[in-house]
């Protein structure tokens, strides 16, 4: 019979995880939900609703454990993060009412109802910061959105782009439309919608699915492991089905053509490049959907950071060789990044500075103490990302970077190390 042979460390850290768990489900400190002007609500669930979340988790776990071949361990992961954050909606109500809901929503998510409000695209794309403001003010829209008024237009342009291409195909929008309006009846303003703009809340109502791309590229980057963890990364549970849960495919894919540059740098230079530009146009597209995806350029260019420090230490390159390799990456990452903004100024006049001015004159001001929540939005984000995932990541980077140290050490840069890369992918919320 076999028996796990499970580190010191590790065993600590899971019976630690463990516990704050049981803290936070009987509430014993309130303060763990969240201080300073913010907390999570706490209520007692209705039992019997999490059946289909606790069954559907136990069948995934036992099934991918099995599990060995590629093509399965991928299919199924795909199919776990499809169903699981659908399983749990069960806790709150019907899922399906709730994915069309809360894509409808201006509340929740806000990217459906601007794309309906567009009438002008070019004098929206002119006026956004101006817009943006209009989703606070009572009376201008028939739905309030906070989201909105923080965020670029990328996403209600692609709703607009989205039911103009519904218009086209009344045979195909009118049903799918006339299909959800029974579930918004209540709702004047969104009765008031076209079939065709309201037929385009089924890609909405099918994030889950779409988030669940993800778990192809993730493979590729963290192995089998990675990929069977994503589905239990709780942010993909709590926010489906919000576009925060979409953008972690964007980040790996960008990801993935960082790592592909870096390892072909010295060998493979024109290729390398034009990878570095796609990493760097994923990330200006994230951006451009939405600022928070900003400390993303951060973690690549840390990324690069180590990459080339760790070839510098291994005696590899030399230190002019580094600084060079590495002020030539991050000019053209640069450009990358600022492609999308660069072309939105271009056909509206606006530049990337003043809509993150805009933006940040809305966000900064609020109605709790700022420095405590640079502290707590990383509690929420150990928490949104799992513990158990982020505990073993930060022992895996006190590894790696030990390892990093050894100048005898002779390696072509980091490997992607599993529980790490989900990890990293997994709290983009």
């Amino acid at each position: 019979m076999k028996t796990l042979n499970i580190p010191r460390w590790l065993a600590i850290g899971m019976a630690l995880c463990i516990a704050w768990c049981v803290i936070l489900a009987v509430d014993l400190i309130p303060q763990l939900r969240g201080d300073f002007g913010w907390r999570w609500p706490y209520a007692v669930p209705d039992w019997p609703r999490l059946l289909p979340a606790m069954i559907s988790v136990a069948i995934y776990i036992v099934v991918a454990n099995r599990l060995q071949r590629a093509w399965a361990i991928r299919c199924w992961s795909f199919a776990g993060a499809a169903i699981i954050p659908v399983a749990c909606l069960s806790l709150l109500g019907d899922p399906f009412y709730l994915l069309v809901t809360r894509t409808l929503s201006g509340l929740a998510n806000g990217t459906h109802l601007a794309g309906t409000q567009i009438t002008d695209l070019g004098q929206t794309l002119r006026n956004w910061p101006q817009i943006m403001e209009t989703y606070l003010q009572p009376g201008a829209h028939f739905m309030l959105s906070g989201h909105i008024a923080l965020s670029p237009p990328a996403l209600p342009v692609f709703y607009y782009l989205l039911n103009n291409i519904a218009a086209a195909v009344p045979a195909i929008s009118n049903p799918l439309g006339m299909a959800l309006r029974p579930l918004q009846c209540q709702n004047f303003g969104i009765m008031d919608y076209s079939n065709a703009q309201l037929s385009t809340a089924w890609f909405g109502a099918l994030m889950p699915v779409w988030a669940g791309l993800t778990v192809f590229p993730l493979y590729r980057a963290g192995g089998k492991l990675a990929a069977i963890w994503w589905p239990l990364i709780p942010s993909l549970a709590m926010f489906t089905p919000m576009w925060n849960t979409f953008y972690p495919l964007l980040a790996i894919l960008g990801y993935l053509a960082f790592n592909k540059a870096l390892r072909e740098w010295e060998t493979r230079r024109t290729r390398a490049i034009v990878l570095v530009l796609i990493a760097g146009i994923l990330t200006s597209l994230a951006t451009f959907a939405n600022i928070s995806i900003v400390p993303f350029i951060a973690f690549l260019d840390l990324y690069v950071f180590f990459f080339l420090l760790q070839k510098y230490l291994s005696k590899t390159v030399s230190l002019r060789q580094m600084l060079t390799s590495g002020i030539v990456i991050g000019l053209i990452f640069s450009l990358g990044v600022l492609s999308i903004w660069l072309l939105y100024y271009a056909v509206s006049g606006i530049d990337p500075i003043s809509m993150l001015m805009s933006i940040l004159s809305r966000h900064l001001p609020q109605d709790r103490p700022y420095l405590p929540w640079i502290y707590l939005h990383l509690y929420d984000l150990a928490l949104f990302t799992g513990l158990p995932v982020v505990f073993v990541a930060l022992a895996r980077i006190f590894v790696a970077a030990r390892h990093m140290l050894r100048r005898d050490s002779k390696t072509d840069g980091p490997k992607p190390d599993p529980l790490l890369t989900s990890s990293a992918f997994g709290v983009e919320y």
